[in-house]
């Protein structure tokens, strides 16, 4: 490989109307499954066992896409990496108007707001397991062996809609430099001397060190 190959390419954070078009897809696609479920429990073709087999398969792509829905707003809006989105417990949620997190890279307790959105979404995932919310994606992550395979599929999704060369860890940076966009920056300047900028951002995505979260800033 050449010099320019090695170098670790910059990741640019989502526009705006990019993570319209992958919420809308989602929420498009989950529309079309939830109508093919629909036909099928009203179809009278099918004997009991084809229905089941019918309605089993389209689960399991209705609760696809509905955690990919989720994960999505989840770290626009907290900045959270896939790994701790797949790996999130109801326990998470105990707090009111609150998301309580370990983060799993750095096992760093980190809290953020419950947006009435999240909120929302939250209600309207199917309880399957009694500790994670999506425990099909947490066996994934888990496996290290497997782990690659959730963000294939994200790529795969915005290679549908036309978005090339962004991963799920663009959204982090999404995330981090809309938070940087709210702070005052009349007090920043007053505050240089304490680098409060970088130590917001830093708590924001529970980076370990200011140095790592200069890089999300855009």
């Amino acid at each position: 490989m050449s010099h320019d190959q090695k170098e670790p390419a910059e990741r640019q954070p989502f526009t705006p109307d990019e993570l319209d078009r992958i919420t809308s897809h989602l929420n498009s696609e989950l529309r079309a499954i939830e109508q093919d479920m629909a036909r099928v429990e009203q179809a009278g073709e099918y004997t009991v066992s084809g229905k089941a087999g019918k309605l089993a398969t389209l689960g399991g792509k209705r609760s696809e896409l509905f955690f990919w829905l989720f994960a999505v707003r989840c770290s626009v809006q907290t900045g959270l990496r896939l790994s701790d989105v797949a790996s999130l417990e109801w326990r998470c949620f105990g707090e009111a108007g609150k998301i309580v997190v370990w983060m799993d890279k750095t096992n760093r307790r980190i809290e953020h707001k419950l947006s009435a959105e999240l909120e929302t979404l939250v209600t309207q995932i199917p309880v399957t397991s009694p500790i994670y919310l999506f425990p099909e994606q947490h066996q994934i992550i888990s496996d290290v062996k497997r782990r690659s395979l959730l963000s294939v599929q994200f790529k795969r999704i915005c290679e549908r809609i036309g978005i090339f060369g962004k991963s799920f860890h663009c959204i982090r940076h999404t995330a981090a430099s809309e938070k940087y966009r709210e702070i005052d920056k009349d007090d920043l300047a007053k505050r240089l001397a304490e680098n409060l900028s970088m130590s917001q951002i830093k708590q924001l995505l529970g980076h370990s060190s200011v140095s790592t979260s200069k890089s999300y800033v855009h």
